[in-house]
């Protein structure tokens, strides 16, 4: 499990520069305390003090895969078949918006490499690269994948401008500590036109707002997080234009559910009511989280699709 986090304190709003915020939320549900503030002049949401640049590969060691860390994730490595399932839904939408035929495309905190092996079932011909932060899941890559893998964020990568005509960030942004200054980077990365995919958690949704401090989202990990409104903020000022923004995309923990209903109701031994009532109440969460008005949305999660300015 992760040893010796170390915080630093926040002087203002990476967003819009204002020192001015409140105290929303303390988090003391896991053995790493923190808090969330807000600023009062764009609504950004962040962690503040919020865990060191230094520290953030110390929160994604070994038990943070396998389920020793209070704030474990959902291990790819054990669940394949379901992930590359879940990726290749997000492949089929993703080049709705680019022809991924003899693309280049650059996946951010890769993990164990599930989306681009999808990208490669589907688009053989794309050429694919990698980062990860995480010693585990980089290794684990490494040995079982012939995928170009770098170690470290991405501000310590050697790739030239305008390298790479798709780069996708599913899951990531909300772990950064310095995510306009990341978007800084991947802009330079991305050729003229070129397409960047974020998927991330929307602290703006009504889920967000019902849990309060009790939003699955608010994770040990999770530095910043973004509503609809500051999300388009950041990438218009980190040179992008927004094309579509998605409250409800398909995810690997969502469609492993889903999967898991299909298997049960299979099985004479369950109570297929029950299960067809909890395969329901899965799709109306579904069908529910498309209901938006304007920056308000129902959906605790978001994918958002921009090009290069």
């Amino acid at each position: 499990m992760a040893q010796n986090i170390q915080f630093k304190k926040i002087s203002q709003c990476f967003l819009c520069g204002s020192k001015k915020r409140v105290l929303k939320y303390k988090i003391n549900s896991f053995k790493i305390k923190f808090q969330y503030k807000q600023c009062l002049k764009c609504g950004m949401f962040y962690m503040d003090p919020m865990v060191s640049r230094a520290s953030v590969p110390k929160l994604y060691e070994k038990g943070y895969y396998t389920g020793e860390a209070d704030y474990s994730y959902f291990d790819e490595s054990k669940n394949k078949k379901v992930v590359i399932a879940a990726r290749l839904s997000q492949v089929k939408n993703i080049s709705k918006f680019v022809n991924l035929n003899n693309a280049r495309l650059l996946d951010i905190g890769c993990s164990f490499g599930g989306f681009l092996e999808a990208v490669s079932k589907l688009y053989p011909s794309c050429d694919l690269y990698g980062t990860e932060i995480s010693d585990f899941a980089y290794h684990h890559l490494k040995k079982n994948s012939k995928t170009k893998i770098f170690k470290g964020d991405i501000n310590q990568t050697n790739f030239p401008p305008q390298f790479f005509d798709v780069i996708t960030m599913l899951e990531v942004i909300e772990h950064l500590p310095s995510p306009r200054k990341d978007l800084g980077t991947v802009q330079k990365l991305l050729k003229p036109g070129g397409l960047l995919v974020i998927q991330t958690p929307n602290v703006g949704s009504l889920e967000a707002r019902i849990k309060k401090g009790r939003f699955t989202n608010f994770l040990p990990g999770h530095l910043v997080l973004f509503s609809r409104k500051t999300l388009r903020q950041l990438l218009k000022r980190a040179g992008f234009k927004v094309k579509k923004l998605y409250y409800v995309d398909i995810d690997p923990l969502s469609y492993s559910k889903y999967k898991l209903f299909q298997k049960e109701c299979k099985e004479p031994s369950r109570n297929l009511i029950e299960h067809y009532f909890r395969f329901i109440c899965q799709l109306f969460q579904t069908l529910i989280g498309h209901i938006n008005f304007g920056n308000f949305s129902i959906a605790g999660g978001m994918t958002c699709y921009a090009t290069k300015s």
